[in-house]
């Protein structure tokens, strides 16, 4: 009771204190208003608001409370029952209940194997009665588990679990190293073993027991094997351990139970067929189990979720894609190591879309099944469908496959707005682009070097599967424009950025190489042919220079092009940036090598007769098209409001290119009509009217980085002129050229005295 009387004591003192505190409070606040009052009666100052006033703690009605009302509160709350806080047990329950049991069993266990071993090796007791012990060990832990497994439910699971693998264990050594139990009696006892073991898991509802289980019953066949290698039995064994997985699974949906057994199972199969398969001989035997293995982790993988009607996860979607796509690539390599059965890989594709069918209906007569998983089975019966086609004429079907398989998985996350659906899609469409890419290596590589193939443009299976991409990356763009994404996919997610900028980047990739790809593999075609009948070296080093000029030509056209189709249709900022600077690498890239190649052919057609003429009118399609590009350029600049931020840039980057061009040619008619040193003094003055072209442009459109620039051009030619020329040129060309390029710089100067008010009193830059 002392401890009481001080703890009210110590209550009152506090709340004395915040009495004092509050009246403390009120005076300063008082205090406060006063100054206020004041100060607003010297000046003009408008009145605060009324909720202000109002809301300050003085002003507030306070319940008049006393302090013995307050004392017996506080007594009362003393006398109020504790609350007791809820022991969980933490980290000591978990040992007591769950630890120490499973340690405790495998100790047993443990125990039971020594024990076996020593008395094995002292021979202390006959084999029958060694076996006949392990065995009632094992019974005595079952009666035990059954006895205790009201009270005690799952230290009675532990129990059951260790005399299930006391079983097998004895079952083991009565056959391996006493040999008195024959071959099918040990397998009947494992097999009767694993059904309990099964049995006890439903029972229980312990997903560790049937762990138990299938490990033992998946070690059976390594246990009692007698090196006979018969993968019948094996296979059959496994079908009959994987029905009783099934059966389990319309009572529990235990997923780590399932995985296990799929991936031992497709493992076991596939390692055999990669091993040890025969051909024709075995065929039968391989693609038997892969149908039932397929179909029963079909089953096992639909059964639980149909039986309770719940929706499906991203893992258990996963596990249905994977079992469908592990049997199609199974039986695929089957079929096509099949003499008879080569031919007909189309068939085989629609015999997986008919299964899909069948399970689509199953689905489809269930009412509370979930229908996304229809929406995904249709999706697989549409795909091999589809891909029966193009199965027949190449091996692109891999990236057919994962293109229509990630379009459908899109399609179903944005019209039923499943974000797990979509988020599976990305990784596929991702797979699908890098498929691609490596079927348009192969084909290159093919035309290239492969000399018992031959190229039929167009009409090949390369660019129908670049025409599929194209049609699945457009539609699905379509589809994010006009349908939102998930509430789930945040701002600034991965999901986000991957759709805004990757599936983009696949359909203008794929789009450029619809024809790009079909131009480089046309020429690739023809300069193998000449390689291999030994053909002229020149007309090969042609050929190679004809063929990339013909791409260079293309890429321009493409990026002109898709710059008017966004401008005009598409109505993308993004786009337009991005093609812009496109536009710029590639007329560096024209710059640097594309003049080079075409100013070979160019010689090339008039070093040897007989040389076609597009030798040298191929020089004029790709200025041309230079010309337009950049045309379209300067018009994507104004219509996306781009030029305040780089219309400097491209004024600068317009006049250099249009430089260099014009000196290029120059040269290339001084070379081609043999001019001689003269040509060199056409250039210096070539460049002098450019200059003076800048001067005049940035007087009229008083811009003052086209006069800088032409005023750095000048100072380049003058350097040229003395440093170069003059050393090579004969008395009357030195002549004209000073003349000229001295007139040049007086006109230069009238009209800077002429247009000096314009240019410098008035500083204002038109952009």
């Amino acid at each position: 009771m002392n401890e009481d009387h001080k703890k009210i004591e110590k209550l009152f003192a506090r709340l004395q204190y915040l009495d004092q505190q509050q009246e403390r409070f009120g005076r300063e606040i008082d205090a406060i208003k006063h100054e206020l009052n004041k100060l607003k009666a010297k000046t003009a100052y408008p009145d605060p608001p009324e909720a202000l006033i109002e809301s300050s703690p003085s002003t507030i009605e306070q319940p008049a409370v006393t302090k013995s009302a307050k004392l017996a509160s506080s007594v009362a709350a003393t006398k109020s029952p504790p609350k007791l806080k809820k022991d969980s047990g933490g980290l000591e329950k978990f040992i007591g209940e769950n630890l120490f049991s499973k340690l405790g069993i495998a100790i047993i266990i443990i125990g039971v194997g020594i024990g076996a071993k020593f008395a094995i090796d002292n021979d202390l007791i006959s084999p029958v009665l060694r076996v006949i012990l392990g065995y009632l060990v094992g019974g005595v832990l079952l009666g035990l588990a059954i006895r205790l497994k009201e009270k005690y439910h799952t230290y009675s699971a532990v129990l059951v679990s260790g005399a299930m693998a006391i079983f097998y264990f004895m079952t083991y050594i009565s056959h391996s190293f006493y040999e008195f139990m024959p071959d099918i009696l040990a397998f009947g006892l494992m097999v009767a073993v694993t059904g309990m073991t099964v049995a006890a898991a439903v029972y229980y509802k312990e997903q560790v027991i049937a762990l138990i289980g299938q490990v033992g019953a998946y070690a059976i066949p390594f246990l009692l094997s007698d090196g006979s290698d018969n993968m019948q039995t094996l296979f059959t064994y496994m079908a009959i351990i994987n029905v009783g997985i099934l059966f389990v699974a319309f009572r529990q949906y235990w997923k780590a139970l399932y995985i296990s057994a799929f991936a031992l199972s497709w493992m076991f199969l596939a390692a055999w067929i990669l091993i040890e398969y025969d051909g024709v001989e075995d065929f039968g035997l391989a693609f038997t189990f892969a149908v039932v293995f397929f179909v029963l982790f079909y089953l096992t993988f639909l059964a639980y979720k149909l039986v309770r009607a719940e929706k499906y996860q991203l893992s258990d979607v996963f596990l249905l894609l994977s079992n469908s796509f592990i049997f199609f690539g199974i039986g695929y390599g089957l079929w096509s190591q099949h003499p008879q059965l080569d031919s007909m890989l189309g068939l085989f594709a629609v015999l997986n879309g008919v299964i899909h069918l069948l399970v689509g209906t199953l689905i489809y007569t269930n009412d509370k099944a979930d229908k996304n998983v229809l929406l995904l089975v249709i999706g697989l019966v549409v795909l091999f469908f589809t891909l029966a086609v193009p199965i027949q004429l190449d091996g692109n079907w891999v990236t057919l496959l994962w293109l229509i398989e990630g379009a459908l998985l899109m399609v179903i996350g944005r019209l039923r707005a499943a974000d797990l659906y979509e988020k599976l899609a990305y990784p596929i469409l991702t797979l699908s682009f890098l498929s691609l890419l490596q079927d348009w290596g192969d084909a290159f590589w093919t035309t290239a070097y492969d000399e018992g193939s031959n190229f039929t443009p167009i009409f090949n299976i390369g660019f129908f599967t670049t025409c599929v991409a194209i049609a699945v990356y457009s539609t699905l763009l379509w589809l994010r424009r006009k349908n939102p994404a998930p509430s789930t996919f945040k701002p600034g997610s991965i999901w986000i950025l991957w759709g805004r900028y990757m599936l983009p980047g696949f359909l203008l990739i794929s789009a450029y190489s619809l024809f790009g790809q079909e131009l480089a593999l046309y020429w690739n075609e023809k300069i193998k042919l000449l390689r291999v009948a030994e053909g002229n070296r020149q007309l090969l080093r042609d050929y190679q220079y004809l063929g990339t000029s013909w791409r260079l030509i293309y890429t321009l056209f493409f990026l002109t092009s898709l710059a008017f189709l966004n401008d005009s249709i598409l109505k993308s900022k993004h786009l337009a940036q991005v093609n812009l600077i496109l536009k710029g690498v590639l007329v560096l890239v024209f710059l640097v090598g594309g003049l080079q190649l075409l100013t070979a052919l160019r010689e090339s057609f008039y070093d040897n007769l007989g040389r076609p003429a597009i030798y040298l009118w191929i020089r004029y399609i790709a200025l041309g098209l230079l010309g337009g590009l950049l045309f379209q350029a300067s018009r994507s600049l104004v219509g996306w409001d781009l030029k305040p931020r780089w219309g400097k840039v491209f004024d600068i980057f317009l006049h250099l290119v249009v430089l260099l061009v014009l000196s290029n040619e120059w040269l290339n008619w001084g070379t081609t009509f043999k001019l001689g040193e003269s040509y060199k003094l056409g250039l210096s003055i070539l460049w002098g009217i450019y200059a003076l072209f800048l001067i005049v442009l940035g007087i009229r459109k008083n811009k003052a980085y086209l006069r800088i620039g032409a005023i750095g051009l000048f100072g380049v030619t003058l350097l040229k002129l003395f440093l170069y020329d003059i050393a090579h040129l004969p008395t009357l060309p030195k002549t004209v050229i000073f003349l000229a390029l001295g007139s040049l710089l007086l006109l230069i100067s009238f009209l800077y005295n002429k247009y000096r008010t314009a240019l410098f009193e008035d500083q204002s830059e038109v952009s």
